[in-house]
């Protein structure tokens, strides 16, 4: 009696001929109660079936899906942003220009891959034409040099320009598109972060 190559279906048709013959004889009882308990063998369990092959192939890709998945969001930098200007506002180095022409200013920035660019939003909706501003000084943001402008209305303002870039800087409001510049409190001073002319502006100020 050969019963390994039996489909599982056929288990019953199996049985009944078995059952119909005059007797089985030893050989033929261990095939028949073999094939019974390789049927009645229990499903892996969960545990097995997590250290399978194909499981660690599955978490493998899962994972690696992931942190594709991570890196492909955009990053929201401006907390780390406004916490860098902050601490450069409150260093207070000396200007390395003091002028209160935007010419003058554009003319020595000559280390820039830009030239400052003159803010509607700075002038109509802060208030801080040029004839506040101090001078300025080179600074850097996330380590790309960057324009730092001075003003004074009595209160102390500084206000930062550098290459927008969205790796860098996330996703800031583009102004162009009117949306309003996001406002955070670091160290109780007010940072203000909006896109313009192509720049990341940073306004940092008593508020």
């Amino acid at each position: 009696m050969t019963t390994s190559s039996t489909p599982p279906g056929d288990f019953k048709q199996s049985v009944k001929e078995i059952c119909q013959q005059p007797e089985l004889n030893p050989q033929e009882l261990d095939d028949l109660l073999h094939y019974q308990n390789t049927l009645l063998q229990p499903a892996p369990s969960w545990q097995q079936r997590l250290k399978s092959p194909m499981a660690g192939w599955l978490a493998s890709v899962l994972l690696i899906l992931g942190i594709m998945l991570y890196h492909l969001q955009p990053q929201d930098y401006r907390q780390e942003i406004a916490y860098e200007v902050v601490k450069n506002h409150l260093k207070l180095k000396p200007l390395d220009i003091q002028t209160n022409r935007l010419k003058e200013l554009q003319a020595y920035f000559t280390q820039l891959d830009f030239s400052p660019s003159r803010s509607n939003i700075l002038e109509q909706k802060m208030k801080l034409a040029d004839k506040y501003m101090l001078g300025g000084r080179y600074c850097s943001i996330k380590g790309v040099t960057a324009a730092q402008l001075r003003y004074q209305t009595p209160d102390l303002h500084t206000f930062y320009q550098v290459p927008y870039n969205p790796k860098l800087h996330g996703d800031i409001p583009d102004v162009s598109q009117q949306q309003m510049p996001d406002t955070l409190q670091v160290n109780g001073l007010e940072v203000q972060l909006w896109r313009e002319n192509g720049l990341l502006m940073v306004l940092v100020g008593e508020g």
